[in-house]
């Protein structure tokens, strides 16, 4: 809509003439043009003169922001400077050697030769099997309640640490632990009466008592579905063993 310029009616923009007083509008149409043209650059000239402004205010702000700590760390620069120049005056001067001490050569001990020949022995045989290195005591309740929480899994670990443990204490190179589990998992429980059986011959073993009957009692236990109690009795002498280490 635009508003005639002689009696103020607003008609609508494709008119030409007034339908009121009958006067031209083209002149009101002219002048409404350079209205708009004038707000746009006025516009224009806005923006730009806003976007100078945020132009050189970042630009000051960085110069600060550099300036600021070039300024405050220069004083402490000066500073130490100072302080390493008074220290260095104050600080004693070395004495000069006139000529390095000669290199002492220690003569050689004798008689030590047997005392290093056992310390030699010592540690290879803490290697060997049979030693109880690394071997540590466990609780046989928390061993038992920790393969019913895990519905069994636990057992599995403990068994392969009793084999390890059995064969080391007793200078046995028995099947792994791993090959234990797995071959009790294939044979559905077959493989553990036999393995039972061993571990029974190597426990004596490592009691020194290689005659003993201890393997038969695992078997029996495990035959009728008390594998748990031969489980307890191992890790029992096991404890007992590193206890009277």
């Amino acid at each position: 809509m635009k508003k005639c310029p002689e009696c103020g009616t607003y008609v609508p923009d494709d008119n030409r003439f007034c339908t009121s007083c009958g006067a031209s509008l083209a002149d009101a149409q002219s002048v409404m043009e350079e209205i708009k043209e004038e707000a746009s650059e006025a516009s224009e000239e806005v923006a730009e003169a806003a976007e100078e402004t945020v132009t050189e205010t970042s630009e000051e702000t960085v110069q600060e922001t550099v300036a600021e700590p070039v300024e405050e760390a220069a004083p402490a620069a000066e500073e130490n400077k100072e302080e390493e120049s008074i220290a260095a005056s104050f600080a004693p001067v070395p004495p000069q050697t006139t000529a390095a001490a000669p290199a002492v050569i220690p003569a050689a001990d004798y008689s030590g030769s047997s005392s290093s020949a056992q310390q030699t022995g010592s540690t290879v045989s803490s290697g060997v099997p049979g030693s109880k290195s690394g071997i540590t005591e466990r609780n046989i309740f928390v061993c038992i309640l920790l393969s019913l929480v895990t519905c069994g899994i636990y057992t599995y670990y403990w068994v392969y640490k009793l084999n390890e443990e059995i064969n080391q204490l007793s200078g046995e190179q028995g099947t792994s632990g791993g090959m234990v589990i797995l071959f009790d998992i294939l044979t559905c429980g077959i493989y553990s009466l036999y393995w039972m059986y061993k571990m029974g011959e190597r426990t004596d073993i490592m009691k020194g008592e290689p005659n003993g009957t201890t393997n038969v009692l695992y078997l029996i236990l495990s035959f009728f579905g008390l594998g748990i109690v031969s489980l307890c009795l191992m890790q029992d002498n096991i404890n007992k063993q590193i206890a009277n280490a």
